[in-house]
């Protein structure tokens, strides 16, 4: 018994997936929902922009190319920045990663504020963030 908890104990320290608490968003892309990790999401300042949600989502990926090479499934770990004030949201960070959880790649992205489409997965996505999440939201 000693050893199952050490293995379990091991996989949550070692990767930022493992022992994650991952709720549905309520938002679908084609062929995939996408959750967020509540315990991860955080406000920041970020220059001029200020009341800042940053949350982790997670989708599942098929048949997709990654650094030009092909993978049947994984899934993707990204990084939002929605910046609930000014109704503007940013990628920070991209992570594909295998089934069992290694990464396939990390892209890291310095913010570039846009708009969301209405009726978009993104719109939808920060809608439902900035609302739980943001000060005063």
């Amino acid at each position: 018994m000693k050893f199952v908890s050490l293995l379990f104990a091991t996989f949550c320290l070692g990767g930022f997936s493992y022992c994650q608490t991952w709720k549905s968003t309520g938002v679908e892309k084609p062929g995939s929902e996408i959750f967020y990790n509540p315990d991860n999401i955080i406000i920041l300042n970020i220059g001029e922009h200020k009341n800042v949600v940053k949350a982790w989502f997670k989708e599942k990926f098929n048949n997709e190319i990654v650094g030009g090479e092909f993978y049947y499934s994984g899934y993707i770990l990204t990084s939002y920045l929605f910046d609930c004030t000014e109704k503007r949201w940013s990628i920070n960070e991209l992570i594909y990663h295998r089934p069992s959880g290694k990464v396939i790649r990390d892209y890291t992205y310095e913010p570039e504020w846009l708009s969301a489409p209405p009726g978009s997965p993104i719109a939808l996505l920060f809608y439902n963030i900035c609302h739980k999440y943001s000060e005063g939201g």
